[in-house]
């Protein structure tokens, strides 16, 4: 949280993987309120996967997702 403004989504130092396949490995992001922020690459890349880390769906190895200020990891 910088300023003490609460991002709408936050990771911190998030980790993530599927048997010996490492997804994510100390990944830092923010989705700041009001902004509109595309999430592109190519199949097979984890973008599927962040939206399930964000809507708590799955849980990381290590780290915290946040939405809007609660940890949902």
């Amino acid at each position: 949280m910088e300023g003490g403004v609460t991002p709408m989504i936050e990771l911190a130092r998030l980790r993530f993987s599927r048997g010996e396949q490492v997804i994510f490995d100390e990944v830092d992001m923010r989705f700041e309120r009001g902004e509109v922020t595309a999430v592109l690459g190519p199949s097979g890349t984890g973008k599927t996967t962040l939206l399930r880390l964000i809507g708590g769906q799955v849980r990381p190895k290590s780290g915290v997702v946040r939405v809007d200020g609660t940890e949902v990891s």
